[in-house]
């Protein structure tokens, strides 16, 4: 498998100033955070075309 992205160890923030298109792509960068059982955050600046993967995402954080 080839790994994407960064990986920087010890990130604790992520920002978000403009989102990905799908919620796979969303849930991997926000990801980048809280490493090995760390806390982290991610903070996402959204605009009124964001909002169908806004609602994945909140169902995705429900059912965990």
């Amino acid at each position: 498998m080839i790994g994407r992205g960064l990986d920087i160890y010890d990130i604790d923030l992520v920002i978000n100033y403009e989102l990905p298109t799908n919620i796979y792509d969303y849930l991997h960068r926000i990801g980048r955070t809280g490493r090995a059982g760390r806390k982290g955050v991610s903070l996402s600046f959204l605009v009124q075309s964001n909002i169908g993967l806004v609602d994945k995402v909140v169902s995705n954080l429900n059912d965990q």
